[in-house]
């Protein structure tokens, strides 16, 4: 099968995760494509291919050469982002790209142009698969899942390939933070992994940000669990080998008719954006790039008596991480003071850190990727994630875990495309890896 065809069949799997779920995975629908892969994974020769009850994917190609070499793993997510719809994607395949201005939807004016997204630039004859602009694409991370099944494929119709056990798991829930929730590192059984949830085939990351999330809900206070701020006091809770901040803030808004509400209404919705127009403008996401940390306000619902404000607060430095989560307590507390009562109630919970820390003691893993991509004919080079992938976590779990590239870009919305042609390099880059360790 053709990675094209491998890739299309996935993105017509509606496999949206659900950040407001209490069920594992977050949405019954990503176990739809789970099941399908354990059977093609199957087919293509990996009988112990399963899908265990919290939603993962696991299987082994087994050894072709006693057992020589480091056992390597492959992971993916197959959930895609709560940003946009995953549901109904109608694909558009751009053969041998030129250059030009792509219409992904006439009707309401979306359009692909290098003039604002310069990467296009770099891909003059790749073939591209974008979006109608109604829906995200799903190459974050079905790009992923493609290249490492299209590897899957190689090695079962070509035996004479040497390798050692090579691991291979497919993961729910990692657009909600969930996607290692239930990783079983031990039964994984590889001695280190890499993630293939990154950008264009040249790059290698192990580097991403500490990250905070934030949740803000302004009046009645309905969360299921929290901790909130009280006189300068924040308790965070922190979780074995992984960080996770999740704040969840009631503003206590006070809903008076509008006709007698002089001097009695408190309007939640307007203390929300006060709130956020505290926080530094130069630290919103558009306005950062590389290294340099952000908040971002992910989402935002309410009316005058209770709103609700997602936030994700990222760094690469942990300590200027801890310093932007305490501007959100400073904020907090200066709003209660100045409405004369707890307005507000913020908790703030870790999700990850950067795994720099911990892969240095591993930078072979590291070391091996760039020279798998040199010996591809790229241009290799590290960058750092603006985001965070399963990796990291796994990383703190034991398993050492950077992440590659899968050649898709502008992810979890309606702009999203992705390179067939880088796509295709990477299966390339992954069996140039696999050969470097079959013989150490």
């Amino acid at each position: 099968m053709e990675i094209k065809e491998r890739f299309l069949n996935y993105v017509s799997f509606d496999t949206q995760s659900d950040s407001y779920s209490h069920t594992v995975p977050s949405t019954s629908k990503q176990l739809k494509l789970g099941n399908y892969l354990v059977e093609e994974l199957k087919s293509l020769g990996i009988e112990n291919a399963k899908i265990d009850e919290f939603g993962v994917v696991y299987g082994t190609i087994p050894s072709n050469n006693n057992h020589q070499g480091d056992v390597i793993g492959f992971i993916a997510h197959m959930d895609t982002s709560p940003d946009a719809s995953g549901k109904d994607i109608h694909p558009q395949i751009i053969k041998d790209y030129q250059g030009q201005k792509i219409t992904l939807n006439e009707d309401k004016k979306l359009y692909l142009d290098p003039e604002q997204y310069p990467q296009l630039l770099h891909l003059i004859h790749h073939d591209l698969i974008t979006t109608d602009g109604t829906t995200l694409l799903g190459a974050d991370d079905k790009a992923g899942i493609a290249i490492i099944m299209q590897m899957v494929e190689y090695l079962h119709t070509h035996p004479e390939f040497k390798h050692n056990d090579i691991q291979i798991a497919f993961t729910p829930d990692e657009e909600v933070g969930g996607g290692t929730d239930h990783f079983n590192v031990e039964k994984f059984g590889a001695q280190f992994a890499y993630t293939l949830d990154g950008d264009t085939e040249g790059e290698i990351q192990y580097e991403n940000f500490n990250a905070c999330k934030a949740d803000f809900e302004i009046t009645g206070f309905n969360a299921d669990y929290a901790y909130t701020i009280d006189g300068g006091d924040i308790h965070i809770v922190e979780y074995e080998n992984f960080n996770a901040f999740s704040a969840k803030v009631n503003i206590h808004g006070r809903s008076i008719h509008p006709g007698s509400a002089k001097n009695k209404m408190i309007n939640s919705t307007r203390v929300a954006y006060e709130f956020d127009s505290l926080l530094p403008v130069h630290m919103r996401p558009e306005s950062t790039e590389g290294y340099e940390g952000f908040n971002h306000l992910h989402a935002i619902q309410g009316t005058c008596e209770e709103t609700t404000m997602d936030y994700i607060i990222r760094n690469h430095d942990l300590q200027q991480a801890k310093k932007q989560c305490q501007e959100f307590i400073d904020i907090a507390e200066f709003l209660n003071k100045k409405y004369g009562y707890q307005i507000i109630d913020l908790t703030i919970t870790e999700s990850y850190l950067n795994m720099k820390e911990a892969l240095k003691d591993h930078m072979f893993i590291v070391e091996q990727a760039l020279a798998a991509i040199k010996e591809n004919g790229l241009d290799a080079y590290c960058s750092p994630i603006r985001g965070g992938t399963d990796g990291a976590r796994l990383t703190f779990m034991g398993l050492p875990c950077p992440n590659l590239g899968t050649g898709g870009f502008n992810y979890h919305g309606p702009y999203e495309y992705c390179s067939l042609t880088m796509m295709e390099k990477q299966v390339e880059i992954l069996l140039h890896i696999l050969k470097s360790t079959a013989s150490k």
